[in-house]
């Protein structure tokens, strides 16, 4: 997981994902989505990689995406 560069592609897809699933149960908030982002990924790497890292990419993709319907609904 360390290697961004190599799973940049493979993480955003799992946060996309992750998002979507989100808004779809009727979730709302930021930090609350950041929470769902990181379990996504926690159940992908299991361990590979640690929370801190995790957290922070989770949080790195929602603060670029703050505009979109999964990050404000």
């Amino acid at each position: 997981m360390c290697d961004l560069a190599h799973e940049r592609i493979r993480i955003n897809q799992i946060l996309t994902k992750a998002a979507e699933a989100f808004v779809a149960e009727g979730g709302a908030g930021e930090a609350a989505l950041v929470d769902r982002c990181v379990a996504a990924l926690e159940a992908v790497y299991d361990g590979s990689c640690v929370e801190e890292c995790l957290r922070r990419r989770a949080e790195a993709f929602v603060a670029l995406h703050a505009g979109r319907a999964f990050v404000t609904a």
